[in-house]
């Protein structure tokens, strides 16, 4: 990864019946939560940053030029661009999968698109905040330590109860899509369906 790129290799091994009690594909959907909160939570300034999830896999952020702007919501597509994805390799040896969870997040490297740090530099310079830039130890350490508790509880539980939280962080609550292989039919986005 170029420098500037926080980029992480998580392996995770799940027993076939835990993962009966609801899919592995939401693996990638809390990986990109955990992320997302690390952020969030980084300190108590950092609530402010504009980083959401675009589902099923990416971190978007708004673009430093856009800060401290109204922004028509029905156009986040050019307001933000993805600083951050994630994928999950999946394979099943014996009764047992095992995930590699691979998360990376533009720090520093502003290339292709720009940079967590970058959009401070803008926060800081429209509000007259302090918010400090991210230290790439700090935020994995608080990525891997949201992730694990999160990873224990859908072990028990399923992805039902991360839910709210995820509808919370994502792009697409009642937004407007075009589906182009149904004639260019429009549609409003309303959730997840249970079966992903």
């Amino acid at each position: 990864n170029p420098r500037g790129v926080l980029a992480v290799s998580s392996l995770i091994k799940l027993p076939i019946v835990t993962a009966q009690k609801s899919s592995i594909v939401f693996f990638q959907y809390l990986s990109a939560m955990a992320y997302t909160k690390a952020i969030l939570e980084y300190d108590e300034k950092c609530q402010m940053i504009p980083v959401k999830i675009k589902w099923p896999n990416d971190i978007y952020i708004m673009l430093p030029e856009y800060i401290g702007k109204k922004i028509d919501t029905s156009k986040q597509d050019v307001t933000h661009a993805k600083i951050g994805g994630i994928l999950v390799n999946t394979n099943l040896i014996g009764k047992t999968y095992h995930l590699v969870v691979g998360a990376g997040l533009n720090v520093g490297n502003e290339s292709p698109t720009t940079s967590l740090n970058k959009v401070v530099d803008a926060i800081n310079a429209h509000y007259g905040e302090s918010i400090e830039h991210f230290q790439s130890e700090k935020l994995l350490a608080k990525y891997l330590s949201i992730f694990n508790a999160m990873i224990e509880k859908f072990k028990m539980t399923g992805f039902k109860p991360f839910l709210e939280e995820y509808y919370n962080l994502w792009f697409h609550s009642n937004q407007i899509v075009t589906m182009y292989d149904q004639a260019d039919m429009k549609a409003q986005v309303t959730g997840i369906t249970p079966d992903w």
